[in-house]
C-alpha cells in the first residue's frame, strides 16, 4: 500500500497537536503467563551472522563517493569528501560536492548513510511530474548502479518489492483548499535474512532511493549490518507468532497493536542482533467519537526468551505529554 508525506508550500501553516502520554506496557502480566505462550515453533529458523561496521571516515567518504557517483550517473572524486563537526544528535556530518549540491549524513550506531542531492530535493517548483511508472524504472537503475560499483550488497535486498511512500506538496493562495502535487516517489527496500528484517530501534535495514517527480534521484539511503554466511538452526521452546500475538494484545490492553513480524533487533548494549517477533503499539482512547491513537512504540520479544520484552523508546511512566 503506498502512503503519503506531506510538505507543505502555503504561505501559512497552522499546526496542531494532541498531547499524549508516553503509557507503560501493563506489568501486571506474570512471568507464569509469558512461560505459558511458549508453544512449538517451526523447529528451525536462521541464525544469520550480522555485524554493524564501524567505518573510518575515509571508508565513509570512499562509499559516499560511489553513492554519488550513481545518483550523479558520472564519477566523483574522493577528494571533495571531508568530515565536518558533527552537530548535537550523533551523526557525522562530511563536506560534499559542492558543484553538484551533494550533503553526506553519517549515522554510525545503524551504519547509515544518506547521500543527499541537495539542489534536486529543494525543488519544488518544476512542473514536471514523470509518474510512478518511470520513477519506479529510475529506482531500479540506481538500484542496479550502486550494486554494480560496490557500494551495496543487493543480495538479501527486495529490490523489486519495494515499499512506496509518496512525500505529497500542498500548494496554493491562502484561504483556498490546497492543490496536491507529488513532489518525490521515496521506494524503500528492505533487508531480509530467511524472512526476517533487520531492525534498530523504529528503522528497518535496507536501501532507500527519493526519486524526485522531474526524474532526478534527490537521495539515497543506505542502513543496516553486514550480512555473513548463516544457516538454520534449532531454537528450541521457541515462541510462536500466535504465542507473540496472545502475549502482546494482554500486554497492551486498549493499545493499537500491529505486528512487524519477525526481526533480528539490535541490542544496543551488546551490539549484537537477537531474533524478535515485533509489534507498533500506540495507546489509543476516545474522544467525541473519535479513536485518537497516542505515539507509537515498538516492542519485541525474543523467540528464545520471551520474557526478555525490549521497547522503543524507553517508557516513561512519568512523562505528562508534549509540554507545548
Amino acid at each position: 500500500m503506498n502512503t503519503k508525506k506531506y510538505y507543505c508550500t502555503l504561505s501559512v501553516v497552522c499546526m496542531l497537536g494532541v498531547g499524549c502520554q508516553n503509557l507503560p506496557a501493563d506489568e501486571s502480566i506474570a512471568p507464569e503467563s509469558q512461560a505459558a505462550a511458549l508453544s512449538a515453533a517451526p523447529s528451525e529458523t536462521y541464525a544469520a551472522v550480522l555485524s554493524v561496521q564501524k567505518r573510518t571516515s575515509q571508508e565513509v567518504a570512499s562509499r559516499a563517493r560511489l553513492i554519488a557517483g550513481a545518483m550523479l550517473q558520472r564519477e566523483v572524486a574522493a577528494a571533495t569528501f571531508e568530515r565536518q563537526e558533527s552537530p548535537a544528535g550523533g551523526d557525522t556530518r562530511f563536506a560534499g560536492d559542492e558543484a553538484a549540491g551533494v550533503q553526506i549524513i553519517y549515522e554510525p550506531g545503524f551504519d547509515t548513510l544518506r547521500v543527499i542531492n541537495a539542489r534536486v530535493s529543494a525543488n519544488y517548483t518544476d512542473s514536471t511530474d514523470i509518474g510512478e511508472a518511470s520513477a519506479r524504472d529510475a529506482y531500479r537503475a540506481t538500484a542496479a548502479a550502486l550494486g554494480s560499483v560496490g557500494a551495496i550488497d543487493l543480495a538479501g535486498l527486495a529490490v523489486e518489492n519495494p515499499r512506496l511512500q509518496l512525500q505529497v506538496q500542498g500548494e496554493g493562495p491562502v484561504g483556498e483548499p490546497a492543490k496536491e502535487r507529488v513532489k518525490e516517489y521515496v521506494f524503500f527496500a528492505r533487508r531480509e535474512v530467511g524472512g526476517a528484517s533487520i531492525r534498530h530501534e523504529h528503522h528497518d535495514a535496507g536501501l532507500q532511493i527519493s526519486v524526485h517527480r522531474n526524474g532526478a534521484v534527490a537521495s539515497v539511503r543506505v542502513s543496516g549490518p553486514s550480512v555473513g554466511s548463516g544457516g538454520p538452526t534449532a531454537l528450541t521452546g521457541a515462541l510462536s507468532e500466535d504465542a507473540a500475538d496472545e502475549l502482546a494484545q494482554k500486554e497492551y490492553v486498549n493499545h493499537t497493536v500491529e505486528s512487524q513480524g519477525l526481526c533480528y533487533v539490535l541490542d544496543d548494549a551488546s551490539n549484537s542482533f537477537r531474533l524478535r517477533w515485533t509489534y507498533k503499539v500506540s495507546a489509543k482512547t476516545v474522544i467525541d467519537g473519535r479513536t485518537i491513537n497516542g505515539r507509537a512504540q515498538f516492542v519485541s520479544y525474543a523467540v528464545d526468551a520471551p520474557s526478555n520484552a525490549v521497547r522503543w523508546p524507553t517508557p516513561e511512566p512519568d512523562a505528562t505529554g508534549d509540554p507545548r
